[in-house]
């Protein structure tokens, strides 16, 4: 469940792997063969060549297509919700779920939908929601991303029954991701019952090998239990995703994250705990920031994964280029329907200017972190969600530095 680029050359390397029969015509020219200044692929690479060499397989999927100059070819992973049903009430909900939205996709809708993924060249899809498993076709929805040959991820806040679980392991996802929020206390608080089953299902499924990944919200009463959380989780093999709470959905009305003051010094305490638990997955939303800029083939990807390498497709069809965004301002970041394009994301994602737009954006929002003199100090980073939050509402960015000590002094 992880990727990484490889340069030009290092492409060609790979080609010799491929059946003979395999059409390649053409597939090198595209890309100019120049020498590398730095492996891009942070060195994953050549433990891929040495893995190839050493017996195991490959599969690639090859489209000889003219592609995109400002893009990816395609998205590299695609969240779908399914539904918008829910049987929790998070405070904090970034899409206000519990009822239905107004024509969402039918189960035919949707496995035409993720059929048209698989041509189009998606590596990844995330099921999502509302609660994923109250859609009454979801096991049959979720075994058609496999059918299509693409990994399968799935969000499910797991208050389900047993013969739920039961299927949820025999479906046996690449990567389940549900929400705890660190202690028993503060997860009641923000997201009401069920905490207890909640641990007991996720032992549960851990016992039966189901990769899991717990999502856990950074605010002022879990910063305290983010520790002893880690401590408990990391041995069962968990990895763990925190979060910094967004002004959307639910949260608009009561957002009030702790300062970064606060945030900082538990996001220490996380990456120690990252060199503590060797191959447990460890990541926080401030590492959506870049640390170096990131152009391959005169495409500049440096900046939010959920613009430059994901996509979003609401129950409804709506496509939108961050889920955040969206629910910011549905009129201002809405890219289309797939309805209105065949089931089909490739025209939305190749050629919508407003993404274009969001993607020089993000990069940009992206570059002046880096650039900026607190930057990994005082401040670890935004992103153009929260720039664009921040330039709409007159509201200060809590998640920058700058963005707050200019508000205090106005």
């Amino acid at each position: 469940m992880s990727y990484f680029f490889v340069d030009a050359v290092q492409f060609a390397d790979l080609l010799v792997f491929l059946p003979t029969s395999q059409d390649v015509s053409g597939l090198t020219t595209r890309v100019p063969i120049v020498e590398p200044k730095n492996d891009i692929s942070d060195g994953n690479f050549d433990r891929l060549f040495a893995a190839l060499n050493g017996g195991d397989t490959l599969r690639l999927k090859i489209n000889c297509t003219q592609l995109p100059t400002n893009s990816l070819a395609g998205p590299i992973r695609i969240y779908l919700e399914i539904c918008l049903r829910c049987n929790a009430n998070c405070n904090y909900c970034l899409n206000k779920a519990g009822s239905a939205r107004l024509n969402e996709l039918s189960t035919e809708e949707l496995l035409r939908t993720i059929e048209n993924f698989g041509r189009d060249g998606v590596f990844e899809v995330r099921l999502t929601g509302g609660e994923t498993t109250l859609h009454p076709d979801f096991y049959e929805i979720a075994q058609s991303v496999w059918q299509n040959g693409m990994a399968l991820s799935v969000n499910s806040n797991l208050l389900i029954n047993k013969t739920k679980l039961d299927k949820l392991i025999k479906l046996s996802p690449q990567l389940l991701i549900t929400s705890l929020d660190a202690a028993e206390k503060p997860h009641t608080n923000h997201r009401g019952n069920g905490y207890q089953y909640i641990v007991k299902n996720v032992r549960i499924l851990r016992e039966a090998g189901v990769p899991l990944r717990l999502n856990c919200a950074i605010n002022r009463d879990t910063l305290s239990c983010i520790e002893g959380f880690i401590d408990e989780f990391a041995p069962l093999g968990c990895g763990f995703c925190f979060i910094l709470l967004r002004p959307t959905g639910r949260a608009v009305e009561k957002f009030d994250p702790p300062p970064l003051s606060e945030i900082i010094p538990v996001i220490r305490i996380i990456e120690e705990k990252k060199q503590k638990y060797a191959g447990v997955y460890f990541s926080t939303s401030f590492h959506v920031v870049m640390e170096r800029e990131l152009t391959i083939s005169g495409i500049n990807l440096t900046g939010c994964n959920a613009i430059q390498k994901s996509f979003n497709v609401n129950s409804d069809g709506t496509v939108l280029p961050c889920a955040f965004l969206f629910e910011l301002s549905p009129e201002k970041f809405t890219l289309g329907n797939i309805r209105n394009n065949n089931y089909s994301i490739l025209e939305i994602w190749s050629q919508s200017e407003l993404l274009r737009a969001l993607r020089k954006r993000s990069s940009n929002c992206n570059m002046r972190c880096i650039g900026c003199s607190r930057f990994k100090h005082d401040c670890l980073g935004t992103c153009v969600f929260m720039e664009l939050y921040s330039e709409l509402s007159g509201k200060p960015d809590p998640y920058c530095k700058i963005s707050t000590e200019i508000s205090s002094l106005a």
